[in-house]
């Protein structure tokens, strides 16, 4: 969860923004207030003490720049009053001019007041912090983080599937083996191992001791559900324009663009001439508001990012076809012949909007994050695996 200073540019006294009236003598006026925030219910959001500073802006001295500026212990608190969060900050502030950075211990607690995570500040450095890493309710590993130094993994794990990804199902997590709620803001890396976002979008993570706030399951457990399994939930179209073709169940062209994907880093390269095998399970949300018609897969040598607005328009992998399919899952397959050394796989829709249909859908329930916008999709079971013989087998049909 980000916290963002807040800034705004007005004038005492209701004057005018143009300045009229508006005093461009003041230095810095510093009042130490404390945090107000609350529920419904009367618990209290923050406890905590800020700055309220006042100030000429540099370019515009007639204008009055006022900003609030968290300073000392935070904490943060669910509705029923359990902690969420510790924060500390530079405790001795003389005014507004002095600098105030993250120190300390930060805990993050899950919504039952659970202690998971524990990171360790010094002037706004992160010093130390362990990531553990689990499946189902084992520990596999944990990752040392520090902006002082390499991250570093040990990892536990020693199952082999031949296939040449790391965690190909999602069914590892970073954490304890505790409820935790997300607020669908993370990046992939920061909820499981081995997966990043190539665009800087926010792909979730769902998984019987993950899920993200106020988004209702995706669908109806079926015989196939394992019982901790792992998925990964992907935007892979936003209906952004949605008035632009309210009365039309379908477009092919719209002026806007919002797409996720995911990527990873293959065990080892990809062998020139070697024929591979490349298969992933997906599936519609019940409470998407359109599905799509494209997904696709990238293997490159080196790592690739773009920006999440756009998407990229190449695929070593594609699936053109309609993929709207919420009753039960669908798997992908297909064959891919290496070029020789790709060691990156990314994963999502890969096309350009102008190129994809999208069909509108009645979505099953009101969901938060645009999920009643999106064509969603939930992936799991990644698998890329060499074959030692390709066999393709002509029938003729009458």
């Amino acid at each position: 969860m980000m916290h963002h200073r807040m800034i705004n540019i007005c004038c005492l006294a209701g004057l005018s923004l143009l300045g009229l009236g508006c005093s461009s003598q003041i230095k810095n006026e510093l009042t130490i207030r404390k945090a107000s925030d609350a529920y419904p219910n009367g618990q209290k959001k923050f406890d905590g003490k800020f700055l309220e500073c006042v100030r000429n802006d540099t370019y515009v001295p007639e204008l009055l720049i006022f900003e609030k500026k968290k300073f000392g212990k935070w904490t943060a608190y669910n509705e029923d009053g359990s902690i969420l969060e510790t924060r500390e900050y530079t405790s001795n502030v003389e005014d507004c001019q002095t600098a105030i950075l993250k120190q300390g211990a930060w805990k993050y607690f899950n919504h039952e007041g659970i202690l998971y995570l524990t990171e360790h500040y010094r002037n706004d450095t992160l010093m130390q912090a362990e990531w553990e890493m689990y499946e189902g309710n084992s520990p596999i590993g944990t990752v040392f983080k520090s902006d002082i130094h390499v991250d570093s993994m040990v990892y536990l794990h020693d199952k082999h599937t031949g296939s040449l990804l790391n965690n190909a199902s999602f069914d590892q997590y970073f954490f304890k083996p505790i409820l935790i709620v997300n607020d669908g803001q993370d990046q992939i890396q920061s909820l499981i191992p081995f997966w990043y976002s190539p665009d800087g979008a926010t792909p979730d993570y769902y998984h019987p001791y993950r899920s993200v706030e106020d988004v209702p399951q995706h669908f109806r457990q079926d015989s196939s559900f394992h019982a901790l399994n792992g998925q990964v939930g992907l935007v892979l179209f936003l209906d952004v324009l949605k008035e632009k073709y309210q009365s039309s169940n379908v477009t092919t062209n719209t002026d806007v663009d919002y797409t996720e994907a995911i990527q990873s880093r293959l065990n080892q390269p990809l062998e020139e001439g070697q024929h591979y095998c490349f298969h992933v399970d997906i599936r519609l949300s019940e409470h998407a508001g359109c599905s799509i018609n494209q997904f696709g897969a990238l293997l490159t040598q080196e790592a690739v990012s773009f920006d999440r607005a756009s998407t990229l328009s190449t695929k070593s992998i594609s699936f053109e076809r309609p993929l709207r399919n919420t009753d039960h899952w669908e798997t992908l397959c297909s064959t891919y012949t290496a070029r020789g050394g790709e060691m990156y796989l990314t994963l999502g829709r890969l096309t350009d909007v102008s190129d994809t249909k999208v069909i509108r859908r009645e979505p099953k329930s009101n969901s938060s994050l645009d999920v009643n916008r999106a064509a969603y999709y939930l992936i799991d079971h990644v698998e890329l695996y060499p074959i030692s013989l390709v066999i393709v087998i002509v029938m003729s049909l009458p």
